[in-house]
């Protein structure tokens, strides 16, 4: 069973292709693909999610392999550009390992390539427990900052999330590392966390700039893993400057190779 895919824009144009975070769906990216209207915007449902949720998760790098056939398929001879965050960004990484010839420019927003604290851990494994409780996603809604309107959308499409695709993605989290081939994909890659992310989460920021060769650091400031709900117009103007090479918001604070 193939992804599905919702797509906007201009088809035949420059690709944008927007990798969602878990427990949500391509949905999610539907107001900042608005901003994009003069570019083929690609906004799948990944393994587990959302119209999506019958293709069993097996691994990032099938994820990622998955997405590669998306591009081919989509839009054929072109380089698109690639926004992944939280479990977008694992698969983001995994993609520029894999297919780097299919990257123009990236950013990875929330990823680790460290093992995560066992209190993630215990959370996710929470999650998956009562991943069909609708008490559960009125919470989760509330500590990520979803705006009221959006509420009912959000709970429907995370009641749908597979608990078997959920629970094989939070194993792999836990022995999460560096995919090897990075260093081949030689496109300008954004790497961004939280100000407040787990330390594994913003030490990975340095790891991946050592990992890859063509990249930029930053940390979102006061900003914890849901950042980028909290604060749309800062993560919007961010994906807007780095697809089309101008100068990122003046917030975020600059992190170096060695940090």
């Amino acid at each position: 069973m193939a992804l599905y895919i919702q797509e906007t824009g201009a088809v035949g144009a420059q690709p944008i292709l927007f990798l969602h975070p878990g427990l949500v769906s391509g949905w999610m990216w539907q107001e900042l693909a608005k901003e994009f209207a003069d570019y083929h915007c690609l906004m799948p449902d990944l393994p587990g999610h959302g119209n999506s949720s019958q293709v069993e998760w097996i691994s990032f790098q099938d994820t990622a392999n998955q997405v590669a056939e998306v591009l081919r398929e989509r839009a054929p001879g072109k380089r698109a550009h690639v926004v992944g965050y939280s479990l977008g960004a694992y698969t983001t990484v995994h993609l520029l390992a894999a297919a780097p010839e299919l990257v123009d420019h990236a950013i990875i927003c929330g990823a680790a390539v460290r093992p995560l604290p066992g209190s993630a851990l215990v959370m996710n494994r929470l999650i998956v427990r009562f991943i069909k409780s609708k008490f559960l996603w009125n919470g989760l809604a509330r500590m990520w900052g979803i705006p009221p309107e959006e509420h009912d959308a959000f709970i429907r499409i995370g009641l749908s999330v597979s608990q078997s695709s959920y629970g094989r993605i939070n194993d792999e989290l836990a022995n999460v590392q560096l995919p090897v081939g990075l260093a081949g994909a030689n496109c300008p890659t954004l790497i961004v966390a939280g100000e407040k992310e787990p330390k594994a989460v913003v030490e990975s920021i340095g790891d991946l700039m050592a990992a890859l060769p063509n990249t930029q650091g930053y940390l979102a400031p006061q900003g914890d893993h849901y950042w980028g709900f909290r604060y749309p117009e800062m993560f919007v103007g961010m994906v807007q400057a780095w697809v089309k090479d101008g100068p990122l918001p003046q917030e975020l604070i600059p992190v170096t190779a060695q940090s």
